[in-house]
């Protein structure tokens, strides 16, 4: 069927040779009828005619489909096959073909469509049909008793499909903020599945709040159209959609985007001031936080939330006051070593303003001993923090009161713990002295070693007091010309301890 139908470039198999006739006539369009599904129906079939399609009655063809079409006779006559196309053409694919008795032949072709059902039917005549007679038969085929004296139908049909491309739809911004009231611009893409751009099809649109500038539109020869949204004036998640209804071989569509309509919001200035940060261990600093607009009017009522990486906070969190200012102390932990810190001051958000933080970085240093002038080194954990004038002092342990006669601290340590610290000699003296103040558990007691050699081990029941010292001599073979090492470790069964005060070395 040539031209809108199927087109078919027909071959013949002649079972018998004796009646080759006349060629039938091409597939073209002979009138216009809509042939109504109901009466194709009625249509009666005759047992001595038949008509078949290769795939079978019902089978779908897309189009570009090669088709093959087999129709017989029993007897001698004529034969008119007429195609009724799903858009009501109607094509004469064979016009009063002469037929010899027990004759099939075949008809190939094309299918060109359009999509929908297409429907054959088969005429056999004694004799030829005139064109007043075809016509009448196109138009009323359920009819053909009224029309013919002699005759002999049959039918069959089958569906027309597209070959489909893929399309993708695509939105931009795929997700936007928007103020109560604003406008933001969507921008559609329309594309086959391999990319290329489908100028000239059209796009719906539609929303789930506010309204667009155009529900309609049609894309450019980029494949681009674009709408301009409008936002209600109450905050809410709204959808836009944009659907594409697909045509002939081109499959439809759709995208979404969601557009989230919100007050506008600021980010304020969260300002962190220090005097200084450079501390030492124990000491305590005070720190001051400024909340701010973009504009530098300051923001009351907020909480500012703190927090430290390490040593301790006066607060966790305070309440800006008229100037956005808010105030916390903050002490450094007792360190023995140079420690660095952070410090974080946090905003959490409000109506109209972001949330947002500041950090201030910090060190806790221990002061680098001096050499003494006199000959003395010592180490001494009864203040506040430890005093010492030594080198790479290290120890283990807690900070503990209760055990002196004043109510000063010592250092408390067990089986697991120990004390070592550097001192330098410029020369090895004839006399050096050692003086530990010190208290211990039953089952305690200290082993004190300089540069390896065992100084000697002590005890201290009871509660200590100032002039309670234990007193040790320090060899001159035990010293070396430049850094000597000084360790104390403890003795003891678990559960008990030993506490060091103080120590004192004497050159």
């Amino acid at each position: 069927m040539k031209g809108k139908g199927l087109f078919l470039a027909f071959t013949f198999v002649i079972l018998t040779l004796l009646f080759l006739s006349a060629t039938p006539a091409q597939g073209k369009v002979y009138m216009r009828f809509n042939l109504n599904p109901n009466i194709y129906i009625t249509i009666p079939r005759s047992p001595s005619v038949s008509i078949s399609v290769d795939r079978g009655e019902g089978a779908t063809y897309y189009v570009g489909d090669p088709i093959t079409i087999r129709y017989s006779v029993d007897r001698q006559g004529y034969v008119n096959l007429i195609d009724y196309l799903p858009n009501s053409d109607v094509n004469v694919l064979v016009r009063n073909q002469y037929f010899g008795s027990g004759r099939t032949e075949t008809y190939r072709g094309t299918v060109s469509g359009p999509a929908g059902t297409e429907r054959l039917v088969i005429l056999f005549t004694p004799t030829a049909v005139s064109e007043g007679e075809l016509q009448d038969f196109i138009q009323n085929p359920h009819q053909v008793g009224r029309i013919f004296t002699r005759y002999a139908v049959n039918r069959t049909h089958f569906n027309v499909a597209m070959r489909t491309r893929g399309t993708v739809l695509t939105l931009q911004p795929s997700t936007a903020n928007v103020a109560p009231g604003g406008t933001i611009s969507i921008r559609a893409s329309l594309s086959d599945a391999s990319g290329n751009p489908l100028p000239g099809r059209s796009i719906n649109w539609s929303t789930s709040s506010g309204s667009l500038s155009s529900y309609q539109t049609v894309t450019d020869a980029r494949g681009v159209t674009s709408v301009t949204f409008y936002a209600p004036r109450t905050p809410q998640v709204v959808t836009i959609s944009a659907n594409f209804s697909g045509e002939h071989g081109l499959a439809p569509t759709s995208s979404s985007v969601e557009i989230e309509v919100i007050s506008v919001q600021a980010t304020p200035i969260l300002e962190i001031r220090a005097d200084s940060l450079t501390l030492e261990p124990g000491e305590r600093v005070k720190i001051d936080a400024y909340l701010r607009t973009p504009d530098g009017r300051p923001v009351y009522g907020r909480t500012i939330y703190w927090s430290a990486s390490t040593g301790s906070l006066s607060t966790s969190s305070v309440i800006t006051d008229s100037l956005g200012k808010v105030t916390v102390y903050y002490t450094a932990p007792r360190v023995y070593e140079s420690t660095p810190f952070e410090i974080t001051a946090e905003f959490r958000g409000a109506p109209g303003l972001n949330p947002t933080s500041a950090t201030v970085s910090g060190i806790i240093e221990v002061p680098v001993p001096e050499v003494p002038a006199l000959g003395m080194y010592y180490v001494d954990f009864s203040g506040s923090s430890v005093q010492q004038n030594v080198f790479d002092l290290k120890f283990s342990g807690s900070i503990t009161s209760g055990y002196t006669l004043n109510g000063t601290q010592l250092l408390e340590m067990d089986y697991r713990d120990y004390l070592e610290f550097s001192f330098p000699i410029d020369f090895i003296p004839q006399k050096a002295y050692l003086l530990c103040w010190l208290q211990t558990d039953e089952g305690a007691r200290v082993r004190i070693y300089l540069n390896g050699n065992l100084v000697g081990t002590a005890t201290q029941k009871g509660t200590m007091e100032p002039s309670d010292y234990k007193g040790f001599t320090l060899r001159e073979s035990w010293m070396e010309s430049g850094q000597n090492t000084l360790r104390i470790e403890v003795e003891a069964s678990r559960g008990s301890f030993a506490r060091i005060q103080r120590i004192l070395i004497i050159l």
